[in-house]
């Protein structure tokens, strides 16, 4: 059964302004409580827009990681988490390279931060034995459906990306994208939401011969490298979505970045690589 609920005059949500709607599902059995955010992506002229207006993100890469809990994160660990890049001015995360936990998604929701929902998928080798990439692609597959189902009401979720690093050896066939496992889990997010955008470097739109991908996208480019696709008449906008390696470093070279990025409106912004040392309290 399907029920479609009409409100006039929205409040919309943004990373700003986070606000949610309550919507409860009561049957004789049961009650389910959600909280709801209405708005709007779209891009025009290789600019991305929110709500109608333009949009940089200051993101960076983030683990369920702590250097005493290893990988077991209370939900005051992902709310100080949260908080800090509240206070410093981050507006965005990167989930690598898989999906966090399911709470921290809600807590994106309430804090206002941007994500980019990341499958988890990680392959590295160029592969090229037919055996191998099917068996690949159904493994990664699972993922992507996996993802798709458990993040595809979150209101802060404004990408989908399918993997990380993983070669181009099984995201092509014969040269061929459209050939390529890649392709059929860019079709996938394709046929079942044309709300967000989608994101993958290893074949990164327009630059790489796929124009599925709706972003170019790049790890560690320089400042002076980048700008080319600042000036560039690509209709696609540009992303970062590792830069200026920030493990045991001082990030010394953030405003070179960020002069270029807000100097170029198809400049999207980046995430930073990454969110806190692992290791370190």
């Amino acid at each position: 059964n399907e029920i479609e609920l009409v409100i006039d005059d929205p409040v919309l949500w943004n990373s700003e302004q986070p606000y949610l709607y309550t919507l409860v599902l009561e049957t004789e059995y049961e009650v389910i409580t959600e909280y709801i955010g209405i708005r709007e992506i779209h891009v025009e002229n290789s600019v991305v827009y929110i709500n109608g207006a333009q949009v940089k993100f200051r993101g960076v890469n983030r683990h369920d990681s702590d250097p005493v809990t290893g990988f077991t994160i209370s939900v005051d660990q992902m709310k100080k988490d949260l908080e800090l890049m509240k206070q410093h001015n981050i507006n965005a995360i990167r989930t690598s390279h898989y999906p966090n936990d399911d709470y921290m998604y809600y807590l994106c929701d309430k804090y206002g931060l941007y994500l980019m929902c990341e499958s988890n998928n990680e392959s590295h080798a160029l592969i090229t034995d037919e055996d191998a990439i099917a068996t690949l692609e159904k493994a990664a597959m699972t993922r992507q459906t996996a993802s798709y189902e458990r993040f595809k009401n979150t209101t802060s979720n404004l990408f989908w990306s399918i993997g990380n690093e993983s070669s181009q050896g099984w995201t092509q066939r014969d040269g061929n994208y459209a050939n390529g496992a890649f392709a059929h889990m860019v079709q996938y997010f394709k046929d079942r939401d044309d709300s967000r955008m989608l994101h993958y470097e290893g074949m990164s739109g327009g630059d790489k011969g796929s124009t599925a991908i709706d972003m170019i996208s790049h790890m560690y480019y320089t400042p002076d490298s980048i700008i080319g696709y600042g000036t560039s008449k690509s209709q696609m906008p540009f992303l970062l979505n590792e830069y200026d390696h920030a493990m045991g470093n001082a990030v010394g070279n953030l405003s070179d970045y960020w002069d270029v990025i807000r100097k170029y409106d198809s400049m999207l912004g980046g995430f930073i690589w990454d969110w806190v040392d692992q290791s370190r309290k």
